[in-house]
């Protein structure tokens, strides 16, 4: 596939301008590589940033990519102060287009972490939402395994570069979605990572940080989301406990307390039609049939949902065979 040298150096740029004021003028992507150095300079380019963009030579790509002028470019992005121009993508496009929740934490995560982070991607993923992180060891790696078809990974590289091998072999055998803002052949460096987490933030209708340090991707993650009036959830933890101390720290600066899996069904009730019929049908505890014909399926589907929810701790079977949404501490 031939990709346009415009929207190359645009994708370069685009760090350094916010381009939402040229995207909103452009009737379709291949318009930007007719408006001219002056016209690229009108919406806010300097000289030097527009003759890149003009003069870029056109180049052969091996992964799909999606510009600011898709209709599947996701438009929560433009909440960024600096969207990306482009994004390149290996897997399922569509989900995209889904409501998602970002899970984080620390590489050098506990146990516990590790069990708490699958368990509040499978609940998003019961819920009908989609998980979101960026494909570290860790947290990151527990909330994809927990939900291999409905994770998108946000890389802090180009999706070709060598680095990212067992990504795209685990995205052809499980489904999901690896997404990059940088070129397919770009290296990590120290700054793309804190750069890759603002995309984390920004497609994600929530961020959760379960286990993180006061410095890390995680809380950065988490600030950003914050800054973009994202809701922000932490899993508390022992003060003692270093794998905590930034999840603490995020609570007593105004996050979202999650005290149990459950909270994330609740959320997502305000967003994904899915969450919102099943926390309908809990609102009381419930029978296996009861809530059967509430959301209007049968009994062997409902027991495999409700066996899901009941993995990830979402659900707790009361005394009679009875169901009811979780209020129990993680």
């Amino acid at each position: 596939m031939v990709m346009s040298g415009a929207w190359v150096a645009l994708a370069r740029q685009s760090p350094r301008i916010d381009l939402k004021s040229l995207v909103g003028n452009l009737s379709s992507e291949a318009e930007l590589e007719s408006i001219g150095v002056h016209g690229l300079m009108g919406h806010g380019l300097s000289l030097k940033q527009a003759n890149e963009v003009s003069k870029e030579p056109s180049q052969n790509m091996s992964y799909q990519w999606v510009t600011a002028c898709s209709p599947v470019y996701p438009s929560s992005l433009l909440d960024l102060p600096n969207p990306p121009a482009v994004l390149w993508v290996s897997g399922d496009i569509s989900l995209l287009g889904q409501v998602g929740v970002a899970v984080v934490g620390s590489r050098n995560c506990t146990p516990y972490g590790r069990s708490v982070a699958g368990s509040v991607a499978g609940a998003i993923v019961s819920s009908g939402g989609v998980v979101i992180s960026g494909g570290a060891r860790g947290i990151d790696k527990a909330a994809h395994e927990a939900a291999p078809s409905k994770t998108i990974i946000v890389l802090g590289c180009g999706i070709a570069h060598s680095s990212v091998r067992k990504w795209r072999q685990w995205e052809r055998e499980n489904g999901g979605l690896l997404v990059s803002e940088f070129h397919p052949e770009q290296p990590p460096t120290r700054w793309s990572f804190p750069q890759r987490n603002r995309i984390i933030a920004a497609i994600s209708a929530g961020t959760v940080v379960v286990e993180a340090g006061v410095r890390s991707g995680a809380t950065i993650t988490a600030r950003n989301a914050s800054e973009l009036n994202r809701d922000v959830f932490a899993v508390p933890g022992r003060i003692d406990a270093p794998a905590s101390q930034g999840t603490n720290r995020l609570i007593a600066s105004g996050a979202h307390c999650l005290e149990s899996t459950g909270l994330i069904v609740e959320f997502l009730a305000g967003r994904v039609e899915d969450s919102r019929r099943l926390v309908a049908a809990l609102s009381r505890a419930s029978t296996v049939g009861e809530i059967s014909d509430k959301l209007s399926l049968s009994i062997p589907v409902t027991c495999q949902w409700l066996s899901m929810l009941e993995s990830s701790g979402a659900v707790v079977r009361a005394s009679g065979g009875r169901y009811l949404l979780s209020t129990l501490n993680l």
